[in-house]
């Protein structure tokens, strides 16, 4: 991993330096333009120190010495010194893994460089905003943050910088997947690094290389590049720490496990000396990978530990952003697995039942956490020490909660309800997905082999479990990233009947079980109040649009009219939304506000959230984000633009609401990508970190009816019943009901997820 301390190596220089001092004016004032000349030298030869310690990697004890420098300088009214000691600040504690600490010093740099008009110092603290966010995985925030910086250099400071910059917006370009545009920019960074004779940034830039390519699995491309750098820093007595990491991560890459296990040995020595930038949480976990595959359990589960510990502290330092998060979380997911694999394997060998518990509350802390600290409420929650404990007492005797976690080697699954934790071993993830793809796509098409597919993969995750697991009425699921497309209400829990999963268990899926804790504090008390958006505007042929009236002079071109733009996005009109709306809060039978036709709005549709209403329905397309394809926004109705509003995942996970349930009541408004150690992505994700403690949505396309199963289940809501027994109450009436929407390609599309 260890991209901190390579970016803070390439930009530490950029942001270093003296300020000259100019000519004091003696003519007037003389005896305060000298006190301000001795007062600025004095700030001068701090700088000058706070630099030494900074260029010897001494970062921990340079951060101090800025801190303090900056504080002069800015009470000093020395607003461009101050920036300069920001900067550096900001370079420090990137070297530390201080991501949020090194965010704010670098904007607040680049401020008083924009207000003191110091063009240079204002770009190198963008660079360094985007080594931030590269840091930290938000590679695309990243790459526009270097982008802007690159413009804002004035031409004889880009001269000297561009090598740096090159080798960072190659990492960037490679971090997007563009490979061949990276390696182009990497050699020109090598390069220029080579004619300056900068053999730190020569080597940073190889190292890089061999990096992206290891990332790729290209070990015979990647050994060059990373020799490359070694023989560089050898030659000329750098440190080797980030050298001996990657080599030996490339070592047991290549099978060649006593010299990975040698190689990290001395990379973790190093990393333990005084001042050392190395985030060591990831060397813990290459050498604890290393003992796994020698077999060594325990040595490796002491490292694994070791590496968890280091991680969780390093990811309380990722910046709040979720784009951050979720690029950290996928980071130290492999850590988790690995001490998962390790613990669980000594289980299997020992039987030692604080092992499976250990390895629960590490399965279900990562699961949770990236989601968990994006809640409104974040500061309030409680720490994850007995989680078991705590999950246990919250159960009450009907309900079991189902972890699962798929891996190379096996798969596994924790089931916990009052009387304690079973642990089983399932296949591995190689023969787990391609039959979860199967069930899925069998029971999306109504295919003959819908209820087969779903018997097997049923008998594949479930039927492992004890009888007293299985005979729960309540199931509260925590799945896997390899499971989240399962329709697991569809699943056939016998093909004779058949009998579906919805039919006998009262399911819920939870962001994991730290997550469904915390939720449970939250309010549930939210004004009786349905909000239903839908059957926007989404075309200039709608009737429903104004029309403006004809000029008095018909016929009579004054001035030419402009032709219409036509809008970026096509959709038709659901004709059916609105008698869903209708339908649904009638049956909901309380208070109700509709927003439909021109009110659909983004405006309109914020505003009715931000009162915490008991129940917000969306019955409206929801559509590919135009950023990001990966995620999904709701089309609203049509603004100024001639196009419909787009409310897209990112702005919803930025509100702050206590909305008891929503509803996404359209085609795959679950879309989104589902990330290891980060879960489901999307619409779902975005409403949850918003606040909202349940979310219902679909996972394929959905017939545009009148809502039927909705109407169920607002009738069984409004008598009292929580969103998850109202759900499997709505789908056993659709299964009794015959014709179309009793198959499970109809009622099996629609989910839940949250805290009931």
């Amino acid at each position: 991993m260890n991209r901190a301390a390579l970016l803070a190596g390439c930009l530490l220089i950029l942001l270093s330096g003296t300020v000259g001092l100019p000519v004091p004016n003696y003519r007037a004032k003389s005896l305060v333009t000298t006190k301000q000349v001795v007062a600025r030298r004095r700030l001068e030869r701090a700088m000058w120190d706070a630099t030494s310690l900074l260029r010897a990697g001494r970062y921990a004890q340079a951060t101090p010495a800025f801190e303090a420098l900056s504080k002069s300088a800015l009470v000093a009214r020395e607003f461009q010194i101050a920036a300069r000691a920001l900067g550096n600040l900001g370079g420090c504690r990137l070297a530390l893994c201080q991501y949020r600490p090194a965010l704010a010093a670098f904007q607040e740099a680049r401020r008083l460089a924009v207000r003191v008009g110091d063009r240079a110092v204002a770009a190198k603290a963008a660079a360094s905003i985007a080594a931030v966010y590269m840091a930290t995985g938000e590679v695309d925030r990243a790459a526009d943050w270097l982008t802007g910086a690159v413009a804002q250099f004035p031409s004889r400071a880009l001269t000297s910088e561009l090598p740096k910059l090159q080798i960072q917006l190659a990492t960037l370009r490679a971090g997007q997947g563009r490979m061949p545009e990276a390696l182009a920019l990497f050699r020109q960074g090598i390069d220029g690094a080579d004619r300056a004779g900068d053999w730190d940034l020569y080597a940073i830039g190889w190292n890089r290389i061999g990096e992206e390519l290891l990332k790729r699995s290209d070990l015979p491309g990647a050994e060059g590049p990373l020799l490359e750098a070694y023989r560089v820093r050898k030659l000329h007595r750098l440190a080797l720490e980030t050298s001996y990491r990657n080599l030996g991560r490339l070592r047991l890459e290549q099978g060649d496990i006593a010299s990975a296990s040698a190689l990290l040995d001395r990379a973790i020595d190093l990393s333990a000396q005084p001042g050392e930038p190395l985030p060591a949480w990831d060397l813990y976990h290459y050498r604890g990978c290393v003992r796994l595959r020698q077999g060594r359990l325990r040595d490796a589960l002491t490292d694994l530990r070791t590496a968890v510990r280091l991680a969780r502290t390093w990811r309380q330092s990722v910046p709040p952003e979720d784009a951050s998060r979720i690029g950290a979380e996928g980071w130290i997911e492999d850590v988790h697995a690995a001490l998962i694999e390790a613990g669980n394997r000594l289980y299997w060998k020992t039987h030692d039942a604080a092992l499976a518990r250990e390895t629960f509350a590490a399965a279900e802390e990562n699961r949770a956490n990236s989601l968990r600290a994006l809640l409104p409420d974040a500061a309030a929650q409680r720490p994850l020490e007995d989680l078991l404990a705590r999950t246990r007492a919250a159960l009450d005797g009907d309900t079991a909660l189902l972890s699962f976690q798929l891996g190379e080697q096996a798969s596994w699954l924790w089931a916990v309800d009052r009387g304690g934790l079973a642990l089983y071993r399932l296949p591995p993830r190689r023969e787990i997905e391609p039959r979860v793809s199967a069930a899925a796509l069998a029971i999306r098409d109504d295919s003959r082999n819908a209820i087969p597919a779903g018997a097997a993969l049923y008998g594949t995750l479930f039927r492992p479990l004890a009888r007293r697991f299985r005979n729960k009425r309540r199931w509260l699921l925590a799945l896997d990233p390899g499971l989240i497309e399962m329709p697991v209400a569809a699943l056939a829990e016998q093909s004779r009947g058949p009998v579906y999963l919805a039919q006998s268990h009262v399911l819920e899926i939870i962001p994991g079980a730290a997550w469904w804790l915390d939720a449970r504090s939250r309010p549930r008390d939210f004004p009786r109040v349905f909000v239903g958006i839908g059957d926007p505007v989404y075309n200039t042929a709608d009737p429903r649009l104004p029309r403006r009236p004809e000029p008095l002079l018909a016929g009579i071109a004054l001035f030419p009219r402009p032709a219409p733009l036509a809008p970026r996005v096509l959709l038709p009109r659901l004709v059916s939304s609105a008698s869903e709306l209708e339908a649904c809060a009638r049956a909901w039978g309380g208070d109700r506000i509709l927003l439909e036709g021109l009110q659909a709005s983004r405006k309109n549709a914020a505003a009715e959230l931000q009162a915490n209403p008991a129940v917000a329905h969306f019955a409206a397309h929801f559509v590919a984000s135009p950023r990001d394809p990966a995620n999904e926004s709701i089309a609203l109705t049509m603004g100024h633009g001639g196009e419909p509003e787009l409310l897209a995942a990112p702005e919803i996970a930025r509100w702050h609401i206590h909305a008891g349930l929503v509803v996404l009541s359209g085609c795959d408004s679950a879309r989104g990508p589902a990330l290891p150690g980060t879960g489901l992505l999307g619409l779902t994700r975005a409403f949850l970190a918003a606040g909202a403690r349940s979310v219902a949505a679909s996972r394929y396309p959905t017939p545009d009816d009148d809502g039927a199963l909705f109407c169920v289940f607002y009738r069984k809501l409004s008598a009292g019943a929580a969103p998850p027994a109202a759900l499997q109450a709505a789908q056993v009436q659709m299964i009794q009901s015959g014709g179309w929407r009793a198959r499970p390609r109809y009622w099996g599309a629609y989910f839940l997820v949250g805290s009931q």
